[in-house]
């Protein structure tokens, strides 16, 4: 899928896998569809995608 036009970055760590960059493809009733660089789709509600969100604006350099 094609992410949304106005979709924000969003950055994620899976333990044992590393950090993920995603982008919202959809949202349908308060769930947010975030599909990541490695093809993987996750559902989050508003507040866990805002945290997301933010999460994006640390470099990849600072993540551990």
């Amino acid at each position: 899928m094609r992410p949304l036009a106005s979709s924000p970055p969003c950055v994620q760590s899976f333990p044992g896998h590393g950090w993920f960059r995603g982008e919202i493809i959809s949202i349908n009733e308060g769930v947010y569809q975030v599909e990541y660089d490695d093809g993987d789709i996750e559902s989050y509600n508003e507040p866990k995608v805002k945290v997301l969100i933010g999460s994006s604006a640390v470099p990849y350099s600072a993540r551990r």
